[in-house]
């Protein structure tokens, strides 16, 4: 019995996911003042050439009121536009293939009735600022966009592509901590500009064992640079620690997640051979 529950809940959040989006149909009939006030055959002017535009199709017409239908596929939609020479106001009147609820003041119809009049509303508003506006509205339409300024600093370019791998890097002064969850050895990421060059450092630590002084641990230090891979690692007597520091120069073809493996294994490498001479703490 459990699960014919559980497949009725999944089958009615399925239905309602799949339900299109209804909203009052008043919702689009406020009246729209018009800036400056114009002759009323200017405003029908601008409502019948608009009505063409958005493919709406005029059925009759009275004193400041125009009935028109739009027909796109099963979507039939019938509108009223009401307008005088201060203001216009876009009335629903009746539809076919849209989903609807209730009746009059209380209706609810579907999302796509109020894209149409939105649309209809932008060409009105089009037509009545005049030739000038059009023309300010085709030119910039036309125009590229300019690319999105990116203010970011080197190191927070390589901290949210780190990101995308699964570390999760906190900001500390210059530089960032970065780990992956259930990973105790983080990487810290900083960097130092130069004219003409930013580097990026990929630093990971090891405590060197309390017994013995870094000039113990020369040549195994010495054996652990990778010189290809801008690899090297240096020890601290007064931190009591060994540093693990891959380096490359930044730019926008710099392969971040590439050299992260690269310093990922490096490292391994490193940990393997301070341990085997008893260099650090496990």
């Amino acid at each position: 019995m459990r699960s014919a529950h559980v497949l009725s809940l999944g089958l009615l959040l399925g239905s309602a996911a799949c339900s299109p989006k209804l909203l009052p149909a008043s919702a689009s009939s406020d009246a729209v003042l018009i800036a400056d006030a114009k002759q009323e055959s200017d405003v029908r002017a601008a409502i019948v050439k608009s009505l063409a535009e958005t493919k709406f199709a005029t059925e009759s017409e009275e004193g400041g009121l125009i009935r028109a239908k739009y027909q796109g596929g099963d979507e039939v939609i019938q509108i009223a536009v009401e307008y005088s020479g201060s203001q216009y106001r876009v009335r629903y009147l009746a539809s076919e293939g849209l989903e609807s609820q209730g009746n009059g003041a209380d209706m609810l119809i579907q999302a796509s009735y109020h894209k149409q009049v939105k649309n209809l509303k932008k060409h009105i508003e089009r037509h009545l600022r005049g030739p000038d506006a059009q023309a300010t509205d085709d030119a910039a339409s036309t125009q590229p966009a300019e690319p999105a300024v990116d203010n970011r600093s080197p190191g927070q370019v390589i901290v949210d592509i780190i990101a995308t791998v699964g570390y999760a890097c906190t900001a500390e002064e210059s530089r960032w901590v970065c780990a992956k969850p259930g990973d105790s050895w983080p990487i810290t990421v900083s960097w130092v500009e130069e004219p003409g060059a930013t580097t990026i450092w990929f630093d990971s630590y090891l405590t060197r064992a309390f017994a013995k002084r870094c000039g113990s641990f020369s040549n195994a230090v010495r054996d652990l640079a990778v010189p290809d891979h801008s690899f090297t690692a240096s020890c601290n007597d007064d931190v009591q620690n060994f540093r693990l520091n891959t380096a490359v120069v930044y730019g926008a073809d710099l392969d971040v997640t590439g050299w992260l493996k690269v310093h990922e294994a490096d490292r391994a490498t490193a940990a393997s051979l301070l341990h085997s001479v008893r260099a650090i703490r496990k």
